[in-house]
Parts: C-alpha cells; structure tokens; sequence
C-alpha cells in the first residue's frame, strides 16, 4: 500500500558561504582588530569535532582553501575555543594563542 501523505518535511535546506570583495578601502575607517582578524582564515565549513582534536577547513587570506587540525596536546585553551568556533567566523593563527597564553606549542 502507498501512503498519500506527503513527507513532512518536502525540501532541503542548503547552507553556502560568499566572498564580499570591495575595490577601495579606506584606511581611516579601519580599526586594529579589523585589520588583525582580516589576516586570519575564515571557516567554510563548522568545525569536525573529534575526541582529543578539532578539524577545521577555512579559507586564508590569499583565497586557498586550508584544513587546520589542532590537538588538545597544543593547549587546551585554544583546543576549547576552536570546539566552540562556527561556520564563518576567524580561526586565529597557532600563534595567537601562544602569544596569548604562552603556552607551548610542540613542533
């Protein structure tokens, strides 16, 4: 026998991200965190949450697509703050958080 319901839920939502480029910028209307977070690579995707690292895909200044995967052996503050990272925001470089917190980071 075949239902004559249709499904509750009948389409897809579909997330995507976009680039905004602007040709002129002024340099008077930008303030330091701007500039600092603009150099930092930008989430495409949300973050894979595995269990003693994070995995996150972004898109780096020059427009390269970048996979960053950091461990919780790296420092635990910056393995808590990429966990709660989403899509779109800025995912600082390794050396933020060592500057910040000065903890190690092995090689």
């Amino acid at each position: 026998m075949s239902s004559h319901r249709m499904k509750s839920q009948n389409y897809k939502m579909q997330t995507f991200s976009f680039l905004v480029i602007a040709r002129n910028s002024h340099e008077g209307t930008a303030n330091v965190r701007n500039s600092v977070t603009r150099k930092w690579t930008r989430l495409t995707v949300p973050t894979l949450k595995r269990t003693g690292h994070v995995i996150c895909d972004g898109c780096t200044e020059s427009g390269q697509l970048q996979r960053t995967i950091r461990t919780k052996a790296e420092g635990k503050t910056a393995f808590k703050d990429l966990r709660k990272r989403k899509w779109g925001d800025a995912l600082p470089p390794a050396e933020f958080y060592q500057s910040l917190l000065d903890e190690p980071i092995p090689a």
